[in-house]
């Protein structure tokens, strides 16, 4: 006989738990939660939006890279003055010459990537100016010609081509120095800045014409036989990888632009316009790079707006530094190296 007792519930008294309510409450503060935490602040950076650079010096101006873009010189005034070398592989900074060989801003590696030519100033009669061949180490500087400025290699490293500007005596123009029988051939009757491209086929340079304030860039042959007048104002040039044609900034209505010309003659094609615009459309300073691709200051009016990088056709163009100036592309592109008020600078792309 079944008993049923007054304090035991039966089956009909039972109560079953509101899971819904419970899951629901769960929610709730889950969600409360994750609100609280995404109003605390985040502990880590926002991403950059250009590459970082790495300090090479903290001071200097006008870094250049050697041909096989493993070393840069750059020149410096003042308690550091002289010329210096960063060693890319080493990560080490080498002074190469000091104020007994000043410079003029104007020092080429060598394509052997074992020597320096540079010009110094001073008159004929001092010992710092002229044409000056130092070693990377600052061995055996050697004084090639007491007069002279922006020297360039020849092809072979057999020699330099460089310009006389020197109003004592009335000499002006760009020279051939060979160092094998130290001959001197005059090869324009005025120009500076002589650029060979890496065939040794041609001579790109600036030349002013008689009173005037801009400087042609003019391509000549070796032997000085002028091929084409490319533009009627150029600040500043360089070759590209292919040889035939080359990059030169100058000064517009519009602002500072940057074209593009074939080295036989032809259109003058702009990459970076002059205008002002979002992103800054104003650039000087050109450096092409075997890639490509070129590096330039970039200009909103007069402000400066960093270094940014295009290619040849003015499209895709990416920030470098919010800051800088002389940018230098490393001939394989893999880096580009820069001045600013705080010394040099290197961006590894």
């Amino acid at each position: 006989m079944n008993e049923t007792h007054a304090d035991q519930p039966t089956g009909m008294g039972r109560t079953t738990p509101d899971y819904s309510s419970i899951i629901l409450l769960t929610i709730v503060m889950a969600a409360g939660l994750l609100f609280l935490c995404s109003c605390q602040p985040s502990s880590e950076e926002p991403p950059s939006p250009f590459p970082p650079a790495a300090q090479v010096a903290a001071f200097g101006g006008l870094p250049r890279w050697s041909p096989d873009g493993q070393k840069l010189i750059f020149g410096a005034d003042g308690a550091q003055m002289g010329i210096w070398l960063y060693d890319r592989s080493g990560d080490s900074l080498t002074q190469v010459t000091d104020a007994n060989h000043p410079h003029l801003y104007d020092y080429r590696v060598s394509q052997g990537n074992d020597k320096i030519a540079f010009g110094g100033p001073g008159a004929a009669i001092e010992n710092t100016s002229g044409i000056w061949v130092v070693g990377l180490d600052g061995s055996d500087p050697v004084r090639w010609h007491t007069t002279g400025q922006t020297p360039c290699w020849m092809p072979n490293d057999e020699g330099l081509i460089f310009a006389e500007n020197d109003p004592q005596s009335g000499t002006y123009g760009l020279f051939q120095l060979l160092f094998a029988d130290t001959s001197l051939t005059r090869l324009t009757d005025g120009g500076t800045d002589p650029q060979y491209n890496s065939a040794g086929s041609k001579i790109a340079y600036r030349e002013a014409p008689p009173a005037a304030t801009q400087f042609q860039l003019k391509v000549i042959t070796p032997a000085g036989v002028l091929l084409n007048i490319l533009a009627e104002d150029c600040a500043h040039f360089c070759w590209t990888d292919n040889d035939n044609t080359l990059v030169f900034d100058y000064q517009s209505s519009s602002g500072a632009k940057i074209s593009r010309v074939p080295a036989a003659g032809g259109a003058v094609t702009e990459i970076v316009p002059g205008t002002t615009a979002d992103p800054p459309a104003g650039g000087v300073e050109p450096s092409a790079a075997s890639n490509g691709r070129v590096a330039y200051q970039s200009l909103n009016g007069d402000f400066s707006q960093g270094i940014r990088t295009t290619d040849l056709s003015g499209a895709d163009m990416q920030l470098i530094s919010e800051e800088g100036f002389q940018p230098n592309y490393s001939p394989d592109g893999t880096a580009v190296v820069f001045a600013s008020n705080s010394g040099i600078w290197m961006t590894e792309l």
